[in-house]
């Protein structure tokens, strides 16, 4: 993407970390991981990926500033010619702020708080916009303080220069690199392969201290990155969104004075994550709470979604058939007569492979609500 273009959003939306403060240059810090990732995605023609990322500032007189970001990316034809679909919200030091798009025909069709614009790109430039690495980074056993491994998922404590570097090169976007004085505390980086060889998830921890004109700054960056339904992805840009997308204006030509306010509150984290999960489905996804406390979303007279936080399911409704997911037990239910054990890989006798698959696809579209409303599984089943 334009570098215009990240300079607007991050002005906007992260403002400057404090207003007097002037970095002191240093050299760059020579590259230990190579500064262009390999893809490590095999046969792979479309994939959905859910990105979270925050990176927050505590400064000496115990102010803090912070910038949180959480998005899907949507990519079919990636071999050919790809469509995307791309969705981030995003919370700059208290402004809030959702940017929705389409790409096709190598041109991304974005609207930004109201307004809409469109920008010629490629696909990685998309990918760039969201601000994390969508590949593999490879790791190599010199920068490696530890490592622990089990199964497909590969996690690292790298030490502290390396952790560092890596930083720099792959996820800083404020130039941490223009300060010289600064001090890692803690870092991790977890990487899940899947059996075809795919990076499925991919997780970066760092904290640090910079020292700014004399004074400790204390930087706490997590950003995660998880794909699902590979080869499975659709993405849609029908004959009257093509009409509606031919009236958006080029980058240069927005009005900036038309871009709105959004409300603060109604997106920002609550306290845990089922409270922040309730508060984005309505927010977010429009679902509507039921008088017994349930949250559901109708699309149409035939299908439905239904959660049930107090007996954690989630159920889809189609016509007279219902698919239950328990995400405390990783089960799932159709009828009486269909039990699949997630944990286990195992399912009652009575199981047809029809039904085994659409129970899957049950739980793939409650990780897809979670990913829209800025969550992951894993967060929302450590919480119980």
């Amino acid at each position: 993407m334009k570098k215009r273009t990240f300079l607007l959003l991050i002005s906007l939306l992260m403002g400057c970390a404090k207003a007097n403060v002037q970095p002191t240059p240093t050299p760059t810090i020579e590259p230990s991981v190579p500064t262009t990732t390999p893809t490590s995605t095999k046969d792979m023609d479309s994939y959905t990926v859910g990105v979270q990322l925050s990176y927050d500032m505590h400064f000496e007189d115990d102010t803090y500033q912070s910038y949180l970001m959480d998005g899907v990316l949507e990519v079919m034809d990636l071999n050919t010619a790809p469509i995307a679909h791309s969705r981030q919200n995003i919370n700059g030091n208290g402004m809030q702020s959702s940017i929705d798009g389409y790409y096709k025909d190598n041109r991304l069709y974005n609207t930004y708080n109201g307004v809409k614009y469109y920008e010629d790109m490629s696909l990685e430039d998309v990918e760039k916009s969201f601000l994390v690495p969508f590949q593999a980074i490879p790791i190599e056993e010199s920068q490696i303080e530890s490592q622990t491994n089990q199964d497909n998922t590969h996690t690292y404590v790298l030490t502290n220069d390396e952790a560092l570097t890596l930083f720099i090169q792959q996820y800083d976007f404020l130039g941490i690199d223009q300060y010289k004085d600064v001090s890692v505390k803690e870092n991790q980086l977890t990487q899940v392969f899947d059996t075809n060889g795919n990076c499925t998830k991919q997780d970066f921890l760092i904290d640090f201290t910079v020292v700014v004109t004399g004074s400790p700054v204390d930087i706490i960056y997590k950003s995660s990155i998880n794909y699902l339904k590979i080869n499975e992805t659709v993405v849609e840009i029908g004959e009257d969104l093509q009409k509606e997308l031919a009236s958006y204006v080029h980058f240069d030509d927005i009005d900036v004075e038309s871009i709105s306010d959004a409300d603060v509150y109604s997106d920002t984290p609550e306290e845990t994550v089922t409270k922040t999960f309730q508060k984005r489905l309505v927010n977010r996804l429009k679902y509507e709470v039921q008088p017994d406390g349930t949250y559901k979303s109708t699309f149409n007279e035939n299908e439905s979604y239904t959660i049930d936080f107090n007996l954690h399911q989630f159920s889809y409704r189609n016509r007279t058939s219902l698919y239950v997911y328990n995400w405390e037990g990783d089960t799932g239910v159709f009828g009486q007569s269909c039990n699949v054990d997630f944990k286990t890989d195992s399912h009652s006798d009575d199981c047809v492979e029809d039904t085994i698959e659409m129970i899957k696809t049950v739980k793939l579209y409650f990780q897809m609500e979670l990913y829209y409303c800025g969550l992951s599984l894993d967060e929302l089943v450590e919480e119980l």
